[in-house]
């Protein structure tokens, strides 16, 4: 007799962790909404100090909330009225980057007990999903108008008093909810204990990496710091020194919010890739894209890692240095992780590569992206500022490839298949006037 086919039992799929994940959920967002709201709110209370007509008001507090949570995933921030369609990507990373952690924390810790890795597959996709089903309620529930908000707050150019709303998209907020925690945490929440043989070693190599570029990212607040040190001993006087009370807290705010963001385009201007803004209105095209010679000796576009100066902020020559330093110690965190599974060359490869994957991600992070759809006078607007996405992956990928090799030439040489490939390459040469084996 054929055998029957085995039907699906649903209860053995569904079965898991619901309330471990849920958990794990709820304490990301926890954090995230933390980080969100402090900021919110200060730049709130600085909003009443600019312009007495701006009312402190929790609805627009709230909203512009769920707004930097959703945006710090890669989400939007919609404008929306009867004759124009505004969206805006401008993610903090900031808040990104104690989003991820803190989810990341918590995940590992939740399955540090399971036996097997079909078991946490399950978490990730339950996690995933409740953070994803958080953000669009957010994003359904937040929505406010714009009257009597900061135009600071909303980051698009309508006039306070309108009646246009606006908010987190709720499309947006559910896919990168969903998405973005599900790629982290199956790169950076599962365990090499969960596997046997060759797939361990494998899942090993692919955790040094991943640890390697976590370094990188970790180290960009510090970057930030360093940009903001380096612009302002090219200036005369503290650029927060003339502002009025209420600008300055929105300064400082801000400054904090995108210090990652500040230490990204400085290693992107360290590798030699453009660094600016760059817009399209209809068929025109604007572009004040510059490299680190222009920033170095102008500097004048008003910009977060150079503000407008006479003479060019000089201490910037120092980005190289700054970009060799990050990588430098991703490369020396990815060559100590899982040492005796595979040799240096290719955990140090391994690195290299996962700065490929991950630099056009962090680059589109850390820019802000906006446009906007009006039949009348705005058909077509868009606007670019941050580091150039291909320079930025040609240019930073090529530089880890760089330290990667230097770095397994100097300490890992002996584990080099440097006979192998010798011999390999000598097997090609062959002179049809000479008779085989006679070279």
């Amino acid at each position: 007799m054929p055998a029957r086919p085995q039907q699906l039992n649903v209860a053995h799929v569904l079965r898991g962790n619901w309330l471990g994940s849920l958990a794990v959920a709820l304490v990301t967002l926890a954090a995230a909404l933390l980080v969100s709201a402090a900021a919110a709110v200060a730049t709130a209370v600085a909003g009443t100090d600019i312009d007495s007509r701006w009312d402190l008001q929790p609805r627009q507090i709230v909203t512009d909330t769920a707004s930097m949570l959703v945006r710090s995933l890669g989400g939007e921030v919609a404008v929306t009225s009867s004759d124009t369609d505004y969206s805006l990507h401008a993610a903090n990373l900031t808040i990104t980057l104690v989003t991820l952690g803190v989810l990341v924390l918590s995940f590992r810790r939740m399955v540090r007990g399971y036996p097997r890795w079909t078991a946490a597959i399950g978490e990730v996709v339950r996690v995933s999903a409740f953070l994803s089903l958080a953000l669009v309620v957010l994003a359904l529930t937040t929505r406010a108008s714009l009257e009597n908000v900061q135009t600071v707050t909303v980051g698009a150019p309508f006039d306070p008093g309108s009646d246009d709303r606006w908010g987190p998209g709720a499309v947006s907020a559910g896919l990168v909810g969903f998405f973005v925690p599900c790629f982290v945490l199956l790169l950076a929440g599962l365990r090499s204990e969960w596997w046997d043989g060759r797939g361990r070693a494998v899942v090993r190599v692919i955790g040094a990496a991943v640890r390697g570029v976590a370094v990188i990212a970790v180290l960009l607040p510090v970057c930030g710091i360093v940009a903001i040190v380096l612009r302002e001993v090219s200036e005369d006087e503290f650029r927060y020194a003339d502002m009025d009370p209420g600008v300055r807290t929105v300064a400082i705010v801000d400054d904090v919010l995108s210090l990652p963001n500040q230490g990204w385009n400085l290693i992107a201007l360290g590798s030699g890739a453009e660094v600016g803004i760059r817009t399209s209105f209809g068929d025109d095209e604007e572009s004040e894209m510059h490299r680190l010679d222009w920033y170095v000796s102008e500097g004048d576009l008003p910009y977060q890692i150079a503000y407008p100066v006479d003479d060019g902020h000089p201490w910037l020559a120092a980005a190289p240095a700054v970009l060799a330093l990050v990588l430098v110690a991703g490369a020396v965190v990815a060559g100590r992780t899982s040492r005796g599974t595979a040799p240096l060359w290719v955990r140090l490869g391994g690195w290299a590569v996962a700065v490929g994957v991950g630099t056009p991600l962090l680059t589109l992070l850390s820019a802000s992206r906006s446009s906007s759809e009006d039949s009348v006078d705005r058909d077509g607007f868009t606007f670019f500022q941050g580091a150039d996405v291909l320079q930025t992956f040609l240019f930073v990928t090529g530089a880890a490839l760089v330290v990667g090799a230097l770095g397994a030439l100097l300490f890992g040489r002996r584990d080099l298949p440097l006979g192998p490939a010798w011999q390999s390459m000598r097997s090609l040469q062959q002179n049809p006037s000479r008779p085989p084996g006679s070279e």
